[in-house]
């Protein structure tokens, strides 16, 4: 069983961080949520509203984008077009998607790049590019699923700006995240999830001392965890 009986609330404009083991089922949960799968049981809400059993486009049109782990990217279209595509769900005007689009691009430091193809940028561009796919259907709420993968030390601070930006202009975030001074700095709250259920749910400071987690995930307790 991936997801067992997993139940929580986000509250509008807050960060939400969501850890545990590789195979926890927070990813699955993600793909519930945004409807690549559907739950055998229970109902996922959003914004007072039943979406269980909708389509992705559906639910991304009702205003909840998402990431991926690994950036999933139009690889043969610009940057500009890559934007462009989710900038479609609120116009049909292409000059009004274009603008969109550009201003997108501005935030996430990636206007300079907007006529190269998505296949030529690395990691930390292709990271920028899927926050900026994310944005262009002005959600409401954001799925990341391990933005900070695979990115230096320095990146993962470009990162949290650009994080830190997204929050700023209202937008309700969900964050998974192994890198646990990041979960840990940014998170209002934190869920763990262990063989699909989850053990614990908190502030971070409470639940970097909550010793199931630390059995099950943390192994001990790192004074990266308080902020």
């Amino acid at each position: 069983m991936a997801v067992n009986d997993v139940s929580f609330q986000i509250m509008e404009g807050e960060i939400l961080g969501m850890i545990g083991p590789n195979g926890a089922g927070k990813t699955t949960v993600f793909n519930l949520i945004s409807g690549f799968l559907k739950p055998d049981a229970g109902l996922v809400r959003f914004r007072d509203e039943v979406i269980t059993g909708l389509r992705p486009d559906q639910i991304s049109h009702k205003g909840l984008g998402r990431t991926f782990q690994i950036p999933q990217v139009f690889a043969k279209f610009s940057l500009l077009q890559n934007v462009m595509v989710g900038c479609f769900a609120r116009t049909y005007v292409r000059s009004l998607a274009k603008r969109n689009a550009e201003r997108i691009l501005k935030a996430m430091g990636l206007f300079n790049k907007a006529e190269i193809l998505a296949k030529k940028i690395n990691l930390i561009d292709r990271k920028r590019l899927e926050l900026a796919k994310a944005m262009s259907i002005e959600p409401q709420l954001i799925l990341m699923d391990e933005l900070m993968a695979g990115l230096t030390p320095t990146e993962i601070k470009e990162a949290l700006v650009l994080v830190d930006q997204i929050r700023s202009s209202g937008v309700t975030i969900i964050l998974i995240e192994h890198v646990m001074d990041v979960v840990m700095s940014v998170s209002d709250r934190v869920i763990v999830l262990h063989h699909g259920s989850k053990i614990s749910e908190g502030s971070p400071e409470a639940v970097c001392k909550d010793k199931v987690v630390i059995d099950a995930y943390l192994g001990e307790e790192e004074p990266l965890c308080w902020r």
